[in-house]
Order: structure tokens, then C-alpha cells, then sequence
């Protein structure tokens, strides 16, 4: 364990934590945007098309007007053509193993990784988790062969979402004048924990050093600069960003001065299900082994559950189901009448400007409604159902392939959820 007199070096001058790309992009990583791209590229890499194409173009302005709608703040379609989106930005999709390092001429083409994602073979907050335990450092994905080298020649290897959780873990039981001290701003992330990770730092070590620093016990003068460029402070914040969109942590109600004094703030309430997935040893970080590990996969659906027991205790959730049940009195998928077992489901999130208008719900049987908001089941406009497979397994065909779309709900809410959302 290190004590407090220790300074950490850079073991090489350009030694950093690199999310994607030199031109970050902070909105990319909201999951509708990240995700909802690689499900238009889906589309698209099955009628062999280029990133250059009127196709992509139009697939990109389609997306364009959903991501508007949801008052999310990126163009998508601003750079189409020979510069398309992908030509500066493709490192977002590479870096997470869903695009290949190397392209195919210009041919839109994902990864099998990519395709289960967007085929929903897994959940949202599976990949999410997936993500976690393998996103290592150096990131062979869209670093360099020589980059790659210098690391491994000093023999380091981090899991960078890794150390940031196990790191909040033990934060959240240190105490600073009854405060739990379990949260960390960017700043102490680029100051603090990146300079450290060079340094084969414990958990426990990052845990102290963010507490004495906290507590004025060390000063950090001669500490390694690791962010040197321009933006370098930027895209070291994107771990914490990825953290946020994908709920592991969030950011504090008190408005900083600046976005590197945020306070980002551990989710305590998954804090057995962050360490079941923190557990799996850093020597396993194979993308289709994480997908069939059953820990991983049981993690990720109690988040699943947890956030949607959350998300209906919300103060116009009751309001919201009164007004549904004006207008229908059943399941849409089971038929079940019985008042009591009956909820009320948005289809367009209430998170992505979703309105609590009857037209943007449906009534569905509590074990369903779970189902539907985490993304085991899915409707299209045309009102075919489709479900995940430990769904089929579960429930086999008492879940009918198709229903009839109630007249009072508005399809294009439906559509949007279809083409961009993959469950809480």
C-alpha cells in the first residue's frame, strides 16, 4: 500500500486514459445515440451499402429527428458523405468492440459483438456491463501497435470503468464530517486515479489518496500531469459519462463551477450488483465469454429490476395510469382485466422528453411491464412481438406473436422506441 509521501511519474510522456477519439464528442456516449446508430448500421450492413451512401445519409437523418425530439444535443448528420460521422468520430463504436479496427473499403460492417447488440441478443445494461469488465487499457481497438507497446513494455494493463467503481466502493464508506465521501469529480479522476493507475495502484490506494486530498493531507504539485493537450481533460471525463448514461453513477444536483468540479455520485443501490460484476478476474476479458457468464447476466437483470421498480414510483406515475385506464381496461399482451395487476408503460421515456399523455402508454400486467421496460420485449408498429430468449424460455408462447395497437396510442412513439431504445 502506498503512503501519502509518494508521487507518481509518468512512465512515458503521452501516457493518458483515451476514451475514443482527440475529438470527443460527449453525447455519443447517451445509448440512444450510441446505440441507436449501431441499430441503424444494422440495417444498413445487410444491404451492403458504404458509410458514404445516400443510404447511410438518410438512415443518419431519420436519426437525426428522433435524437431532436428527445432533446439530445449531437448532429449526426453534419458529417455525411466522404467526411461522414464515422471518418472522425468511428472510435466511439471501435473502442467498444462494435465496429471492427479496420473497415471494408468504406463498407458499413459490425463486429459479431456489434450484431448482438443491435440484434438485442442482449440487454442494454448487459452490454453495459460487459463493457465494464473488458474496456482495458491499452485499448488495441484504436490505440496503435507502438502506443500498445509502450504500455505493455512497461508492463501496465488497467481496467479503467473497473478502478472507478471498486474506487466509489470504498469511498461510499468513508465518512468526512458525517458525509459519505462516496463520489468523485473529473478533476480527481484526471489528477488523482489516472496518474496513480501507472503506478500499480490497489483500490485502496486510489480510496486514500482521493481521501487525503479531500481532507488536505497531500497536495498534488509534483504530481504527473496526464492531460497535457487540449482535450485530453475531456475525454478522460467520457468513463464517468459512459458511468452516468448507463446509471452506475450519477450527477450531483449541485451545479459546479465548471464540469470538471462535478460531483459524480455512486449508486449505492447496485452496489452488490456492481461488485458481482467488478469480481470477474481481469484476465477474462473476452467479449462472447462475458456475454454466456450467468454472473454477469444475473447482475444486470436485478439492475434491470431494481430500476424499474424506481422508475414507477415516480410522482405522476399514479396520474399516468388513472388516465390509461380511461381509455382501456386490459394487458396489451396478456388480456389479464384485474385492476390491481395492471401498470402503466411509457413507450417514448419519460428521460428522452416522453410525454404523460395516455397516447404515449399502454397498460400492461406487472411481470410484462418489466419485460417491456428492460427490454426482454419488444413491439413494432405494425404490432408484432418480439422477445428475448431467457423470455422465450420463461413464458414460452403464452406471449402471442402479435397484438392489436390500441386506436388511442400514437404509433410514432412506438416507432421511436422500436429504433432507438433498448430498455432502462
Amino acid at each position: 500500500m502506498l503512503d501519502k509521501s509518494f508521487v507518481p511519474k509518468k512512465p512515458f510522456d503521452d501516457f493518458k486514459w483515451k476514451w475514443a477519439t482527440l475529438a470527443p464528442t460527449e453525447s455519443i456516449n447517451d445509448p440512444v445515440v450510441l446505440l441507436g446508430v449501431l441499430f441503424k448500421l444494422n440495417t444498413l450492413e445487410k444491404k451492403n451499402v458504404k458509410f458514404s451512401s445516400d443510404e447511410y445519409d438518410f438512415a443518419m437523418k431519420e436519426l437525426q429527428a428522433d435524437l431532436d425530439s428527445a432533446n439530445i444535443d449531437v448532429n449526426v448528420t453534419g458529417r455525411t458523405g466522404d467526411r461522414n460521422l464515422f471518418r472522425n468520430s468511428g472510435q466511439y463504436w471501435k473502442a467498444l468492440g462494435l465496429i471492427p479496427k479496420e473497415g471494408r473499403n468504406g463498407l458499413i460492417t459490425l463486429t459479431d459483438f456489434g450484431k448482438s447488440v443491435a440484434d438485442r441478443k442482449i440487454s442494454k445494461t448487459e452490454f453495459s456491463a460487459i463493457t465494464i469488465q473488458t474496456l482495458s487499457l491499452p485499448n488495441e481497438r484504436i490505440q496503435s501497435k507502438e502506443e500498445c507497446d509502450l504500455w505493455e513494455k512497461h508492463n501496465i494493463k488497467i481496467f479503467p470503468l473497473k478502478i472507478i467503481l471498486s474506487t466509489l466502493h470504498l469511498l461510499k464508506d468513508r465518512g468526512i464530517n458525517n458525509q459519505s465521501q462516496g463520489w468523485i469529480t473529473p478533476d480527481e479522476l484526471i489528477k488523482i486515479i489516472i496518474p496513480l493507475s501507472a503506478c500499480n495502484a490497489s483500490a485502496e490506494d486510489y480510496t486514500n489518496f482521493i481521501y487525503w486530498y479531500r481532507t488536505n493531507q497531500i497536495n498534488l504539485e509534483n504530481w504527473a500531469d496526464c492531460a497535457t493537450r487540449a482535450n485530453d481533460k475531456r475525454i478522460a471525463r467520457e468513463y464517468l459519462l459512459f458511468l452516468e448514461n448507463y446509471g452506475y453513477i450519477s450527477a450531483s444536483d449541485i451545479i459546479a463551477k465548471n464540469r470538471f468540479e462535478q460531483k459524480y455520485i455512486y449508486n449505492a443501490e447496485f452496489d452488490e450488483e456492481i461488485m458481482k460484476i467488478l469480481d470477474v478476474s481481469q484476465s477474462k476479458i473476452d467479449l462472447y465469454e462475458m456475454m454466456k457468464n450467468t454472473s454477469t447476466i444475473s447482475a444486470a437483470q436485478n439492475i434491470e429490476r431494481k430500476r424499474y421498480n424506481r422508475n414507477n414510483s415516480r410522482p405522476l406515475q399514479a396520474q399516468f395510469r388513472q388516465d390509461l385506464l380511461s381509455v382501456s381496461n386490459k394487458c396489451l399482451i396478456t388480456q389479464v382485466r384485474m385492476v390491481g395487476l395492471l401498470e402503466a408503460a411509457h413507450i417514448k421515456p419519460h428521460k428522452y422528453n416522453g410525454p404523460e399523455e395516455k397516447d404515449n402508454g399502454i397498460l400492461l400486467r406487472r411481470d410484462i411491464h418489466y419485460l417491456f421496460d428492460s427490454g426482454n420485449l419488444r413491439i413494432d408498429v405494425n404490432g408484432n412481438v418480439f422477445i428475448s430468449q431467457p423470455t422465450l424460455e420463461d413464458y414460452g408462447r403464452t406471449i402471442p406473436e402479435k397484438v392489436e395497437i390500441p386506436p388511442y396510442v400514437n404509433k410514432d412513439y412506438i416507432r421511436w422506441r422500436w429504433e432507438n431504445y433498448d430498455g432502462a
